[in-house]
């Protein structure tokens, strides 16, 4: 873990530019920088000031309590509340059993071949968009990253969610971790646009 000097620095420093900032990514892994004190610390911050943050989560869920989204993945989703997901029914009470247990107020999970499901004020979920899938590398970090970079510019958390759902269709489809475009992105999406109209 990092020291409690090094703690309180990061800290430090984001209190003296969380008013400059847009939106919060956090992606966890497990290395002993994210620390229970931290994040908590972090969320509580960014809930003071109004700002959204979203968490791509490891282990140890309860470290997360109160963030704006945390985005696991249907593997996750299912260590962290014990239920094995087997079918939609298992998603559904998995996925609002730990909305509930973190008082979060969105939980993303990313479902893989199946696309994402949103869990907000209502249940969302969007099939996936990849066509060709040749490696999985980086997908989990282009999500948080496109979903960042949406809701920094707009509100539309359904628009976020699909851009960031093109995102990771464009990313699996490259050999290795791999860099993601933004014109990448809106044309993937007009490609299926159109793929769908005829």
């Amino acid at each position: 873990d990092i020291s409690k000097e090094y703690e309180n620095k990061i800290i430090e420093f984001i209190k003296s530019q969380i008013d400059d900032i847009d939106i919060i990514l956090l992606s966890d892994y497990a290395k002993g920088v994210l620390t229970q004190t931290l994040t908590q610390t972090i969320i509580d911050l960014a809930n003071q000031k109004n700002k959204k943050l979203i968490i791509d989560p490891k282990n140890n869920f309860y470290k997360y309590q109160n963030a704006y989204m945390i985005k696991p993945n249907k593997k996750e989703l299912s260590v962290a509340t014990g239920i094995k997901i087997n079918s939609q029914e298992d998603l559904l009470k998995a996925g609002w059993a730990l909305k509930e247990e973190l008082n979060l107020e969105y939980l993303l999970v990313t479902l893989s071949e199946d696309g994402m499901a949103l869990f907000g004020e209502e249940f969302i979920q969007i099939p996936t968009l990849a066509r060709e899938v040749y490696d999985v590398t980086g997908a989990g970090d282009t999500v948080l990253a496109s979903l960042g970079y949406f809701l920094a510019k707009n509100d539309n958390l359904s628009d976020a969610m699909h851009f960031a759902n093109a995102a990771a269709a464009v990313v699996v489809g490259k050999v290795g971790s791999a860099v993601v475009t933004i014109d990448e992105i809106l044309h993937y999406e007009k490609n299926i646009d159109n793929s769908v109209e005829h």
